[in-house]
């Protein structure tokens, strides 16, 4: 028995290389993604200021690996419940102790500083940042910079406020999908992409707090994910074409109307979001370029240093914003006077680095999902050309 579906998995691998697909998981994503982390600490520790545009990295790699995941539960029947439940507990948890961890400093500066800064916040505003809807502030009162909204306590967690949104939505295409079997998954996903992108073109210049606001820059991972693993022939080439009339668009657009480190507009007001289209798309060109490289990019020594970064990308992301002072005074106490800049920009991101690695230990990695169980594996078809998609 165990050599009869031995036998099918080899000749479903073999139909998808005949294909020209790739399997599901995309190691590098881990090292892109412990690198965009890299680049926000950075820009607070060190004023690199490119943390806006690594935290629209994160938006891409988020659409790749969400729609893997649904794709796996779709595969092992897992429905709308199964899929938010690991959501959840991937995320919540470490975010709920990253809060404790936030309060903890703040009581500390309030004894020896004696500055309460807890002080400005509301019990709603409490509510909404222990619930993670601090987006809610932004639909009565919308900014062209997402992370400027004053409920935020961590004005970094801006961003996952726009992911548990892209979660929730991807589930219940999952459920639409499963109760409906001609519904197809990624059809809904890019039938949204449709108006996510008219969305943005026509009224991106604010962020209300939904999901549409960054939903284009999702959608470009799921479109990665789709022209990596599902899609062969005509519709591979759609979506080269798609990406790279994106690229050459946004620009031109760019070019024309110029934005500074936030992706704000320098004349006018509002948000750059062509800007922010085109470093989207630029990424998932590289993401589909380096498919083939990751296998000798993750053995090598690089690799491994990025994947251990990686690892602890989120806890690097949830912890080190409230920690800039302390990080600073232990390196100006190490390395006093300002001497050697670059050395004392080194040390901070070693220590935040090692912050956020005892975080991962203890507040992360206890709620880590484990793997999902092997799916169910059909006997494939005999390999056939393919234009369009295979069901997702």
């Amino acid at each position: 028995m165990s050599s009869t579906l031995t036998n099918i998995v080899e000749t479903k691998k073999n139909v998808e290389g005949s294909l020209g697909l790739w399997p599901k998981r995309y190691d590098l994503l881990d090292g892109w993604r412990g690198l965009a982390a890299l680049v926000v600490v950075c820009h607070h520790a060190c004023g690199l200021l490119l943390g806006h545009w690594a935290v629209l990295l994160f938006f891409v790699i988020s659409g790749y690996c969400i729609s893997a995941s649904a794709d796996s539960c779709q595969q092992r029947r897992i429905g709308l419940a199964g899929f938010m439940k690991r959501r959840v507990q991937r995320i919540y948890p470490p975010y709920a102790f990253a809060l404790l961890f936030f309060f903890a400093t703040r009581a500390l500066k309030i004894f020896l500083q004696h500055s309460n800064q807890l002080a400005q916040y509301s019990v709603t505003e409490f509510i909404q940042n222990l619930t993670l809807t601090q987006w809610l502030t932004l639909l009565a009162h919308p900014s062209s910079y997402a992370p400027a909204n004053h409920t935020l306590m961590v004005a970094g967690f801006w961003s996952l406020n726009y992911e548990e949104q892209f979660y929730l939505l991807v589930g219940l295409m999952l459920c639409v999908s499963s109760k409906w079997r001609r519904v197809q998954m990624h059809y809904l996903i890019l039938g949204l992409t449709t108006i996510g992108f008219l969305w943005v073109a026509l009224f991106g210049r604010l962020c209300y707090g939904l999901f549409i606001d960054y939903w284009a820059l999702f959608a470009l991972g799921v479109l990665v994910y789709l022209r990596l693993t599902k899609f062969g022939g005509r519709a591979r080439r759609v979506v080269d074409l798609f990406l790279g009339a994106l690229v050459v668009l946004s620009a031109v657009v760019t070019m024309l109307a110029p934005c500074d480190i936030r992706a704000q507009l320098l004349s006018g007001r509002g948000r750059a979001v062509f800007a922010e289209l085109l470093t989207g798309g630029v990424f998932s060109l590289v993401l589909i370029a380096a498919r083939s490289h990751n296998d000798w990019i993750h053995r090598s020594w690089l690799g491994r240093c990025l994947r251990f970064l990686g690892l602890i990308s989120y806890s690097l992301y949830l912890v080190h914003q409230f920690n800039l002072v302390f990080v600073r005074a232990v390196v100006g106490f190490v390395l006093p006077g300002g001497r050697l800049p670059v050395l004392q920009d080194l040390m901070a991101i070693v220590l935040h680095v090692g912050i956020a690695t005892v975080f991962w230990c203890f507040c992360e990695r206890p709620f880590l999902n484990k793997q999902l169980p092997a799916a169910q594996v059909q006997v494939p078809k005999a390999p056939r050309p393919v234009s369009g998609v295979v069901r997702l």
